[in-house]
């Protein structure tokens, strides 16, 4: 089984992912990593509404290169099925 190798799914089940704390995906714990909280963190309104909104934006991106991924793994398999038939 292909697992992809997408920030979304890195963030939720490291062993998909090369991921280090460094990256900030993942936190560190010695024999456990888990993922970084994305909690909102102090200062004014304007400065919360900006902290949601990049975590808004990210989760988007994610998602979207999640679902691309997902796309060329069914073709791929499309492609594979098909050579098979042939």
């Amino acid at each position: 089984m292909a697992l992809a190798a997408t920030s979304l799914l890195s963030r939720r089940d490291p062993v998909a992912g090369d991921h280090s704390a460094a990256d900030g995906l993942l936190v560190d714990h010695g024999l456990v990593s888990v993922g970084r909280s994305e909690g909102i963190h102090g200062g004014d309104k304007a400065e919360m509404k900006a902290q949601a909104q990049a975590y808004k934006d990210r989760h988007a991106a994610d998602a979207a290169a999640q679902m691309e991924w997902e796309a060329e793994a069914r073709r791929d398999y499309e492609r594979r099925a098909e050579a098979r038939r042939d």
